[in-house]
């Protein structure tokens, strides 16, 4: 039975390996959802013993998910009787949609009724989703004078810094720490009337303080920028 474990165990590493970065769409400068899994020993969490699952964001870009990107835990365990079918587990990537946004895992749980080492459709009896999370850059910007702008960072799950520089009256370029996948779906918002910004390309920002019909002006305040990725 310990072997029956094992093998099954094994099978869901492997399962769990090869769609494990389903969602690394972002190229080698963005960040990726990962999962990991590791055996549960019988205890508290699993008095049978199981399965441990962790996700979280790879934001080292190392796809390993390292202890300090976890930000979801759960656990699947396996039958109170040592007797009984193993417990099996299928993972698969989950399209964007309403299970989740920005896509993310499907995990499927079941027991392996025909004791055939994999999990039929009509053995699974339970559902779980692990979805991708969007990060964000939020700053507050302010400018006066011939000065650059200056930021206030509110949030920052993105990792970056944005420099900026000032073109001439009105107008603004921000050099980004590190490019940004334009594929992925990405929000630049704003809260100015006249403050208006786009991407030059995949890592500056044009910034427009526009008060008239070409005409271009230094001078704003508590303008706000936020950035969002999504996986």
């Amino acid at each position: 039975m310990k072997f029956h474990k094992l093998l099954h165990l094994f099978m869901f590493v492997a399962l769990v390996s090869s769609n494990l970065f389903c969602n690394k769409e972002q190229g080698p400068q963005g960040f990726n959802s990962i999962i990991r899994t590791t055996a549960e020993t019988a205890g508290t969490n699993c008095s049978n013993g199981g399965y441990k699952v962790e996700s979280g964001i790879d934001k080292n870009n190392n796809d390993i998910l390292e202890d300090f990107e976890v930000t979801n835990t759960s656990y699947i365990c396996n039958g109170i009787d040592s007797n009984e079918p193993a417990t099996l587990i299928n993972v698969s990537a989950e399209p964007n949609g309403d299970n989740c946004s920005s896509g993310g895992y499907r995990i499927e749980t079941g027991t392996d009724v025909n004791k055939d080492g994999e999990l039929q459709a009509s053995e699974v009896t339970k559902t779980t989703f692990i979805c991708s999370k969007a990060l964000s850059y939020y700053a507050i910007l302010n400018q006066s004078n011939t000065e650059a702008p200056q930021s206030t960072i509110v949030e920052n799950s993105l990792e970056l810094t944005i420099n900026w520089t000032r073109i001439s009256a009105g107008k603004y370029l921000g050099t980004l720490s590190r490019s940004i996948d334009l594929e992925k779906s990405i929000i630049l918002s704003t809260n100015h009337q006249y403050v208006k910004c786009q991407f030059q390309n995949d890592h500056e920002i044009l910034l427009m303080n526009e008060m008239g019909v070409n005409f271009f002006a230094d001078g704003f305040s508590n303008y706000s920028l936020s950035i969002k990725v999504f996986n």
